[in-house]
């Protein structure tokens, strides 16, 4: 189920690079470009569960978050993880 065309996501690359630079890790250019993927994919995922279960503005209450984030299944029971 997809809605709409797939937003544009500015995730800052230099927040990424410092991260790891941080952690002393180095990121190649292929790794990088992988965990930017990663980030859209998932937030698509949980914009969608937000229309799946009719949220319509996405707060810091822990149902709505356990819901987008899929910690809550649509009996409203925790997922076990």
């Amino acid at each position: 189920m997809k809605i709409g065309k797939e937003p544009t996501v500015n995730i800052n690359k230099s927040y990424i690079q410092q991260a790891f630079k941080g952690a002393k890790v180095q990121l190649s250019k292929e790794a990088e470009t992988h965990l930017i993927h990663h980030l859209r994919k998932y937030i698509s995922m949980v914009a969608l569960r937000c229309n799946r279960y009719n949220i319509k503005r996405l707060t810091t209450d822990p149902k709505l978050l356990g819901y987008a984030l899929g910690d809550i299944n649509s009996k409203g029971e925790a997922n076990a993880r």
